[in-house]
């Protein structure tokens, strides 16, 4: 075929009876994938999707195998979170004889924090769960991905399948929409998918926690002054953070959207942008009176004003 036709595309070898040499002669003729049985449907479509990748380069690629699609597996770390022991164990068991390193979980709020905890490069998020559902920890999960630059594809696996539910994932940040039953294959492509699609996506830089030089150079570059509006900001955070907090508690509005204001203004002169985002959210959810949103935007908040403090502990030496 390649004498005739040279610019042939790579060709999927299957095969059930493979014998030593086989690879050697495959790679010789120029043969992109070999595979033996038994090999599933995944493994198939993973295979071509390689070979037909913008950057597969035939001459100079490895013969792909069904060892070497679940060795490339091997470091793809999921997180499988749903309160379902069955559904997890199946959808785990089926991905680790794949290759994939799984971490399981049982709810969203569990997510979240094997998430802020760990290294996975895809979550698979059951949207009914208890303590904290699905779209809530996508939710909590896109707002500190602000912070951090990064983005993590999320795969929603649920048993509704209207619209308006699929609708409702994708605000909350889901990349993916699988309905139950799950077909493994499906969910294998779902992941690899995404995955490519994470690679291929320029992730945005961080926004900075604190910008010293910003901070140097807007009072005169004088670093007395910049100590001394630290210092004045770090004596007056208790406060705001006492009035945010008996607020949310109390259902006191308007204290949390006075504070969370002063501190949007205060944070934006201080040159913390990231904090000043965070306050800034705060600040439209407890003007629109949203109160999940409200708690959520405070949550995020404190995470960047513990940064900030580590900031200005090191800046201070």
């Amino acid at each position: 075929m390649r004498r005739i036709h040279p610019q042939t595309p790579p060709v999927v070898v299957i095969t059930s009876g493979g014998q030593r040499g086989d690879s050697a002669l495959a790679r010789q003729l120029g043969v992109g994938a070999y595979l033996s049985r038994p090999v599933g449907s995944d493994d198939i479509v993973a295979a071509v999707k390689a070979m037909t990748s913008d950057d597969f380069d035939q001459a100079a690629a490895s013969l792909i195998t069904v060892h070497s699609l679940r060795e490339a597996r091997s470091k793809v770390r999921v997180l499988v979170a749903d309160d379902s022991p069955t559904n997890r164990a199946i959808a785990a068991l089926a991905l680790r004889r794949r290759g994939y390193v799984i971490t399981e979980v049982p709810d969203g709020s569990q997510a979240l924090s094997e998430w802020q905890q760990g290294d996975h490069d895809v979550i698979l998020m059951d949207i009914q769960m208890p303590v904290m559902d699905g779209l809530e920890a996508t939710r909590r999960i896109r707002e500190l991905e602000v912070t951090t630059g990064t983005r993590t594809p999320i795969i929603a696996l649920t048993a509704h399948a209207l619209r308006a539910d699929r609708d409702r994932a994708h605000e909350a940040g889901v990349d993916a929409y699988l309905t139950k039953p799950l077909r493994v294959d499906g969910l294998v492509g779902a992941i690899e998918e995404h995955l490519a699609g994470a690679a291929e996506t320029p992730v945005p830089d961080a926004v900075p926690t604190f910008d010293a030089i910003a901070l140097y150079g807007q009072l005169g570059e004088d670093w007395d002054a910049v100590a001394e509006v630290v210092a004045l900001f770090r004596a007056d955070l208790p406060q705001h953070r006492q009035a945010i907090v008996a607020g949310l508690a109390d259902d006191d509005v308007a204290a949390v959207q006075g504070s969370a204001h002063r501190l949007k203004g205060e944070l934006g002169v201080l040159c913390a942008p990231a904090p000043h985002q965070a306050a800034t959210e705060l600040d439209v959810a407890a003007k629109a009176g949203d109160w999940g949103r409200m708690e959520r935007a405070w949550a995020a908040l404190e995470v960047q004003l513990k940064q900030l403090k580590v900031a200005f502990d090191e800046l201070a030496g």
